[in-house]
């Protein structure tokens, strides 16, 4: 098993609406449609390139911002990743 990357640009209302999911079902309905993964918009599925493309980009496997901040964003989650995703909204 191994780790994949998609890449989906979301609004504030929209990180909003899944922050405030309060199960695995609500959160999926928000991402597929129809059964389908949603891949309208600003939406791109990167496979298994996302270690490629930071290492790429930064020459190293984790990586120096802001360079590592493409795929890893410049956030650093602590605790309840709800915690970290409303610090966003912030």
């Amino acid at each position: 098993m191994g780790m994949i990357g998609h890449l989906q640009a979301i609004t504030t209302e929209e990180l909003t609406k899944f922050l405030e999911c309060s199960t695995e079902d609500a959160i999926v309905s928000l991402l597929y449609v129809d059964g389908e993964l949603d891949t309208t918009g600003d939406y791109l599925n990167i496979d298994k390139a996302w270690d490629g493309i930071n290492f790429l980009l930064t020459g190293e496997l984790v990586g120096e911002p802001p360079l590592s901040w493409v795929i890893f964003g410049n956030q650093v989650g602590k605790g309840d990743v709800r915690d970290w995703l409303n610090s966003l909204l912030d």
